[in-house]
């Protein structure tokens, strides 16, 4: 049994589990326990890379999940959306981890040059706050001008997730999440796929706070930061997202 081969299908596996409870509870009348899908999952993940896994990292990943489940049973309910992000970031940092280290086996100054995070630039900054503020217009224009009169901006629904959320929960969305998710869906998945994929995948991601339009501008960061890595580096991304978060962690006590 290879341990990281396990501990990587347990985290994907148990992250899509969390993604899709969340979505039975909003949108299915009958919610499905969380054991029940994130072993679905974690069975039919092996099935469709099996060519790359072997049977016992499958029984090894089970055995993860049977503990990992044995001391989720004891965790509060107020504290279940705070694990579900939890790994979920834990699940994109080290997925990121797996691919650059473990299957490119890239030395640590091979994998700054892959995915283009430098040293510290004050220009890459200053362009990062000029373009969020441009986006923050462009999101206002499109708040106003087309979701609200089509009955679509709940922008508020996001605003009572954060002021639900400890202040320690707060600061991990304005320190941790623009690397962790920056350097999976700029870093790792623009490079083996495409933009769009990225986009769409970053999108999705913010599905848990149930606003149709945060997807949407979840959906146009993507995009936009995309290009961004493109054009510049990884740096600007995760400034630019750093600010991003932190402006909503602020105005969410306003």
């Amino acid at each position: 049994m290879n341990v990281r081969n396990s501990f990587l299908i347990f985290l994907i596996s148990l992250s899509v589990a969390f993604f899709l409870s969340h979505g039975f509870r909003k949108h299915v009348v009958v919610e499905i326990p969380l054991e029940y899908i994130s072993v679905g999952v974690l069975l039919l993940f092996y099935l469709l890379f099996r060519r790359w896994f072997y049977i016992s990292d499958l029984i090894g990943s089970l055995v993860i999940a049977l503990l990992f489940f044995i001391a989720y049973s004891r965790v509060p309910e107020d504290m279940l959306f705070i694990m579900s992000t939890l790994f979920i970031h834990i699940t994109l940092f080290y997925t990121t981890f797996y691919y650059f280290f473990v299957v490119r086996e890239l030395s640590i100054q091979g994998f700054l040059k892959e995915v283009k995070l430098y040293s510290f630039r004050l220009d890459d900054v200053a362009f990062a706050v000029i373009l969020l503020l441009i986006s923050y217009v462009f999101i206002a224009v499109v708040n106003y001008a087309v979701l609200e009169p089509l009955g679509l901006a709940d922008l508020a629904k996001v605003r009572n997730v954060l002021e639900r959320l400890p202040v320690y929960v707060l600061v991990g969305s304005v320190i941790v999440a623009p690397i962790t998710e920056e350097l999976f869906f700029r870093g790792l998945l623009l490079r083996i796929t495409n933009i769009h994929v990225s986009a769409w995948f970053f999108s999705m991601l913010h599905f848990s706070y149930g606003s149709f339009s945060q997807l949407v501008f979840a959906l146009f960061i993507g995009y936009l930061l995309g290009l961004v890595v493109k054009i510049r580096n990884l740096n600007t991304a995760i400034y630019y997202h750093f600010v991003m978060n932190l402006f909503a962690v602020v105005a969410s006590f306003f």
